[in-house]
């Protein structure tokens, strides 16, 4: 062998030194991102549906228990993880549901919480001799 190739494996092994824990924080913080945009998608669709099951319900305590079951369902149906009880509110004609949904760290020390709050307006019955 002549110097030049082990001068060559020299570099060779320094810049793998260099750039290999650049490309684990590059390749970690992808997947970090995903498992943040999974979340976020998570708990939309959860107070979304929520939101939607509690507008259509004319009585306040049914409305509230439709909300949650369907919350529930949600994050049961896409494997999400509450990180706090939802809440079902009213304020004057609108439903707001809140929602909070914990990410998976995957680097470790990591963890974000993503929180989502939809306002729905309720489901109105008009009489026909009303309108």
């Amino acid at each position: 062998m002549n110097r030049e190739s082990e001068n060559h494996r020299g570099e060779t092994s320094a810049e793998t030194a260099v750039l290999a824990p650049v490309l684990f924080v590059i390749v970690f913080s992808v997947v970090q991102l995903a498992s943040y945009w999974m979340a976020s998608q998570t708990a939309i669709a959860a107070a979304t549906r929520g939101a939607r099951a509690a507008s259509m319900v004319t009585n306040d305590r049914d409305s509230v228990r439709a909300g949650l079951a369907a919350v529930e369902q949600t994050i049961t149906e896409l494997r999400g993880e509450l990180s706090a009880p939802p809440v079902v509110a009213f304020h004057g004609r609108n439903v707001r549901v809140k929602v909070q949904v914990a990410t998976a760290a995957i680097v470790p020390f990591i963890t974000h919480t993503v929180h989502r709050t939809i306002d729905m307006p309720r489901e109105e019955y008009v009489h026909e001799k009303d309108r």
